[in-house]
């Protein structure tokens, strides 16, 4: 090589580590964004995204939306500036063809609406907690009232919903959850409705608070409501101090009511009305499902429901409104995921037992891909553990 050829390589070394932050992004990575980049620009000019300038001697210079590389734990993220005139293309702009292995997680605007964001995953990179042990995954606590999923997602205690086909995934993330919630709060913090009489009911059994049968499932929902209520009473005096505060402010365990298929319970609720001839048996059971959605929250009384399908016919629309992390596990159909999220559209990526997408209320509308734990250990003994330790 001469001597203006690697003068040449060192000028542009140097130009290429700060425009990729090497430091940040770590070489690696830094070479795959320098690579994207290129074809986003390439990609921008075939879409005729660009600003035309002026044109000589036939030559049409042009200056291309500004593209930023942004730093991220799984991946990067990358900025694409934003205009009147192009916006309408953007946000249809599919960008998959310049990615290479990197997936599209989630995209939408800045909110002064200058840049477009696309949040990029690395499929190769494993974000699953694999957990060998019950103390590996009692060690892995963020926060008392924060549950983690996966290395990149956790949820704060919430109304949640999990969908899922057999198959999915569905029951051992009800194993996880459980788990989760015994380890933080004790046996009186989890109610158990099974009608399906299956493993849910087993593990129900040994922290003492299950329904299997119709009128069991009516009782321990009665149960459950009442005791919200009487927390209720309790926390009005509370409350005077500051009415944005909740049962967190004042060291109370939250309390969990787990739905295994909630439209099995559902219509065993109806058989059951039918049975003693009352639609004001129906009517009450409504009505305390709602008023545990709709005031739990506060108070720290929660419905995670577990269904096969989600369709309104099955949870009515307004229930499933109110619930805040929402979950799909496993290939579904898109009406699964338009029940579910009321949104058909979900990044393009193989999904697995174990894996599917979510929305979680403050961190995203748009579906996104996540991972449940996988559980390396006999979960029955782990359950038979927490509860002799109370």
């Amino acid at each position: 090589l001469s001597f203006c050829q690697v003068l040449m390589i060192i000028i542009l070394s140097i130009i290429f580590c700060y425009k990729f932050k090497v430091s940040k992004l770590g070489l690696k990575k830094s070479i795959e964004a320098f690579f994207i980049v290129i074809r986003l620009k390439q990609g921008l000019i075939r879409a005729h995204i660009y600003f035309e300038l002026y044109r000589n001697n036939g030559v049409l210079y042009v200056r291309l939306p500004q593209i930023k590389v942004i730093p991220s734990d799984f991946g990067f993220m990358i900025s694409i500036e934003n205009s009147i005139k192009y916006q309408e293309k953007f946000t249809s702009l599919d960008i998959s063809a310049s990615l290479g292995r990197y997936i599209v997680d989630t995209s939408y605007m800045t909110d002064d609406q200058s840049f477009f964001i696309y949040e990029l995953d690395d499929p190769t990179k494993n974000r699953r907690f694999i957990f060998s042990s019950l103390k590996e995954l009692k060690d892995v606590q963020i926060d008392k009232y924060r549950i983690p999923v996966d290395k990149k997602l956790s949820f704060e205690l919430c109304h949640n919903l999990c969908v899922g086909s057999t198959g999915s995934g569905k029951s051992y993330w009800l194993y996880y959850y459980v788990i989760a919630l015994l380890s933080r709060f004790g046996n009186d913090s989890i109610y158990v409705c099974d009608p399906k009489n299956s493993s849910m009911a087993i593990i129900g059994e040994k922290i003492g608070h299950v329904a299997i049968t119709k009128e069991e499932s009516h009782k321990l929902l009665r149960d459950f409501h009442q005791q919200m209520q009487e927390r209720k009473q309790e926390l009005s005096d509370l409350l005077k101090s500051g009415l944005d505060r909740d049962y967190r402010d004042f060291n109370l365990p939250p309390r969990v009511l787990i739905f295994d298929e909630y439209a099995t319970f559902r219509s065993s609720m109806k058989t059951l009305a039918t049975k003693k001839g009352g639609k004001l048996l129906v009517a009450e059971i409504d009505e305390i499902i709602d008023e545990i959605i709709l005031q739990g929250r506060q108070l720290g009384y929660f419905c995670s429901i577990a269904m096969q399908k989600s369709d309104s016919n099955l949870l009515p629309t307004h229930i499933r409104n109110s619930l805040l992390f929402k979950q799909v596990l496993g290939q579904a159909e898109n009406t699964t995921y338009i029940t579910a999220f009321e949104h058909a559209q979900v990044p393009a990526r193989k999904i697995g037992v174990g894996e599917g997408f979510y929305t979680l209320q403050g961190k995203t509308t748009e579906p996104r891909y996540f991972t449940t734990p996988k559980l390396d250990f006999d979960i029955y003994d782990a359950i038979i553990e927490l509860t002799s330790e109370l």
